[in-house]
C-alpha cells in the first residue's frame, strides 16, 4: 500500500470504504494498528475479509470494539479467527459476541477460550454453547464454568459433556444442573458423578433421576447418598436400586429408610444388599418388614435380627418367622 500511516489515519470513512480488499490486505501491521475504531467500523464486510491474520492480531482494544457484530460474523474461521488473541476476545462486547457463528466458536483454540470471561461464557447463545467442543469445555476454568447457561448446557451432547471435569461439575449451580437432561445425566462418567455436590444431587428432578444408571448410583459417596431426598429414594426403579451397595444402604437415614417402598424392599438382593439394613431393622415399618424375602433373614447381623419388633414377627408368614428363628431371632408370634 502506497499510503503512509499518517495518510491512512486521515482518510474519511467514505474513503475507507473505497479501498479494495487487495489494498487492505497489503497494509502492514503498523498501518493497520494506526487506523481508528471509527475507520475500522466503516469497513464493509467484504473489506474486513481482506484483513490478514497478522493484521487482525494487532488490532487494539478500541479497534476491536469498533467492529460490528456483522463484521465479526464474516471473519474467516481458518485465516482470521485464528489471529484473534485472548486479550482481544476478552474485550468483545455482548453485542459483538452475538455475531460469532457456531463455526467460529468451535474453531477457537483453548488459549482463545481462556480469554473469555464467565460473563461472556454466559452470554453465548444456546446454539453457540452447543457448538463448544469437548476439548474447549475441558479447558474452561471453574470460574468460566459457572457462566455456562442452563439452556446452553441442555444443548451439549454427551460427547461434549464428557469434557467437563469433576472440578467443573462441582461448581455448577443448581440452576445449571437442572439444565441437563436425563440422557446427559446417564452419560456422566464415574469421575463426573463423583463431582456432583450434595445440593446438586438433591436438586435432581424426577426426569433427571430416571437418567441415572445403576452403575452411577453405585459410586455415590456417603455425602451424595445422604443428599438423596425421600422423594428421590421412593422413585428409584428396581433396576437403579440394584446399584446400591450394602454399605450405601447402611448410610440411609431413618427418613430415607422410611421412604423405601415395599417393592424396593422385595427387590433387595439377599447376598449383596440386605445386610445393609442390619442396623436399620428397628426403623422398618411393619409393611416393609413383611416385604422381606425368606432368604433375606440369613443376611442380617445378630443385632439386625434383634432389631425386629413384635409387630413385625406377628405380621410375618410362617416361613418368614421360621427364617427369622433360624437366623437367631427369639421372638415368637403372639395372639
Amino acid at each position: 500500500a502506497g499510503l503512509t500511516t499518517a495518510q491512512l489515519v486521515s482518510l474519511s470513512t467514505t474513503q475507507m470504504r473505497g479501498m479494495t480488499t487487495t489494498q487492505l490486505g497489503g497494509l502492514d501491521t503498523v498501518q493497520v494498528g494506526g487506523l481508528s475504531s471509527t475507520q475500522i467500523a466503516a469497513l464493509t464486510n467484504t473489506q474486513v475479509g481482506g484483513l490478514g491474520s497478522a493484521s487482525i492480531g494487532v488490532l487494539s482494544t478500541a479497534q476491536i470494539q469498533g467492529l460490528t457484530k456483522q463484521q465479526i460474523a464474516v471473519l474467516d474461521v481458518a485465516t482470521q479467527v485464528v489471529g484473534l488473541t485472548s486479550t482481544q476476545i476478552r474485550v468483545l462486547t455482548s453485542t459483538q459476541e452475538s455475531g460469532l457463528t457456531t463455526d467460529q466458536v468451535a474453531a477457537l483454540s483453548t488459549d482463545q477460550i481462556a480469554g473469555l470471561t464467565a460473563a461472556q461464557i454466559g452470554n453465548l447463545s444456546v446454539r453457540q454453547t452447543g457448538s463448544l467442543t469437548s476439548t474447549q469445555i475441558s479447558a474452561l476454568t471453574t470460574t468460566q464454568a459457572t457462566g455456562l447457561s442452563s439452556g446452553g448446557l441442555a444443548q451439549i451432547s454427551v460427547a461434549q459433556l464428557a469434557g467437563l471435569q469433576a472440578t467443573q461439575i462441582a461448581v455448577l449451580s443448581v440452576t445449571q444442573v437442572k439444565g441437563l437432561n436425563s440422557t446427559q445425566i446417564n452419560g456422566l462418567t464415574d469421575a463426573q458423578v463423583a463431582g456432583l455436590t450434595a445440593a446438586q444431587i438433591a436438586s435432581l428432578t424426577a426426569a433427571q433421576e430416571r437418567g441415572l444408571a445403576a452403575t452411577q448410583i453405585a459410586v455415590f459417596t456417603s455425602t451424595q447418598i445422604g443428599a438423596l431426598t425421600t422423594t428421590q429414594i421412593s422413585a428409584l426403579t428396581t433396576t437403579q436400586e440394584a446399584g446400591l451397595t450394602a454399605d450405601q444402604i447402611a448410610m440411609f437415614s431413618a427418613a430415607q429408610i422410611g421412604a423405601l417402598t415395599v417393592a424396593q424392599i422385595q427387590a433387595l438382593d439377599a447376598n449383596t444388599q440386605v445386610s445393609g439394613l442390619s442396623a436399620k431393622t428397628g426403623l422398618l415399618t411393619v409393611a416393609q418388614a413383611k416385604a422381606l424375602e425368606v432368604a433375606d433373614f440369613a443376611s442380617f447381623s445378630a443385632a439386625g435380627i434383634a432389631g425386629f419388633t413384635q409387630a413385625d414377627v406377628n405380621a410375618w408368614s410362617t416361613d418368614q418367622r421360621t427364617a427369622y428363628t433360624n437366623a437367631g431371632g427369639t421372638k415368637t408370634k403372639t395372639a
